[in-house]
């Protein structure tokens, strides 16, 4: 049998795209993840959820351990950031720019009045 499940549905759905779906939908969606997909609508709805809450949280840890180096995302990201002096010659000015994952500014573009 073909899938109930409508083609733009994501892999890992937000709670509103779960909600759109009819029962049918989301048994199959359910099933499709290896879900259990017996009980009303709202007790898949709430599985479904509680699965792409799960599977958002792998991926952002996951994510998070590819960009530390000693596995301490805090320590590695103030270890991380670089500091480097850009000094231009025809108008001998020194210009900092600080960058990290996070944030790139530039020191000549910041109000020093603020």
């Amino acid at each position: 049998r073909t899938s109930l499940v409508p083609g733009w549905f994501p892999s890992i759905p937000t709670r509103s795209q779960i909600q759109t779906l009819k029962l049918d939908e989301l048994k199959d969606a359910c099933g499709e993840r290896g879900v259990r997909k017996t009980g009303n609508k709202s007790d898949l709805q709430q599985r479904l959820l509680t699965w792409s809450t799960e599977q958002h949280s792998r991926r952002v840890l996951e994510r998070n351990a590819l960009h530390t180096v000693n596995g301490d995302p805090l320590h590695d990201s103030i270890t991380n950031d670089i500091r480097t002096d850009e000094y231009t010659s025809d108008t001998d000015t020194i210009r900092d720019t600080y960058n990290d994952e996070n944030d790139h500014y530039d020191q000549a573009q910041i109000d020093p009045l603020i």
